[in-house]
């Protein structure tokens, strides 16, 4: 990821010389790449300044736990694994789900999974609607010792 830090102030503070925030390319670093250590502590005062608690225990900031923030920000705003998974660039959703997924989480995905399964169970296996309006209505009509009844009208 490339990224122009012509333009924030901290920046030009700190750094005044760097062409790139961030630098992926071999070719590009320590050629005015931003130090890791500023970057740390500009994500820090940023968390700190928003009222985020600390990432991490102990109370530290730690740059690489914004991920996990933005993937349980996804899950519980109704994302999904595959949408957290693209988000987060990887590979799979397996490699999400085993390393972004704590074990109490994916309880609750098991559960919400169960429960979801099991309604829909239970509506495949309820009378059609038709069928038990037919059925009120026999009652109503003093038929419901079974004679004469038939489901169709």
């Amino acid at each position: 990821m490339l990224k122009s830090s012509k333009s924030h102030p901290l920046i030009k503070q700190h750094a005044p010389k760097a062409e790139l925030l961030f630098c992926e390319h071999e070719n590009k670093k320590g050629k005015g790449t931003i130090d890791p250590r500023l970057l740390q502590e500009l994500v820090k005062g940023s968390m700190i300044a928003n009222g985020m608690p600390p990432t991490s225990p102990g109370g530290y900031y730690r740059l690489h736990d914004m991920r996990k923030v933005w993937a349980r920000w996804i899950d519980e705003n109704g994302g999904s694994l595959e949408s957290v998974a693209a988000f987060l660039g990887h590979s799979s959703t397996q490699v999400t789900y085993n390393c972004y997924f704590h074990a109490e989480h994916k309880l609750k995905l098991a559960k919400q999974g169960r429960e979801i399964g099991l309604n829909h169970l239970q509506s495949l296996l309820a009378p059609p609607e038709d069928l038990t309006d037919r059925l009120t209505e026999q009652n109503q009509h003093g038929l419901d010792d079974g004679q004469n009844w038939s489901p169709l009208p």
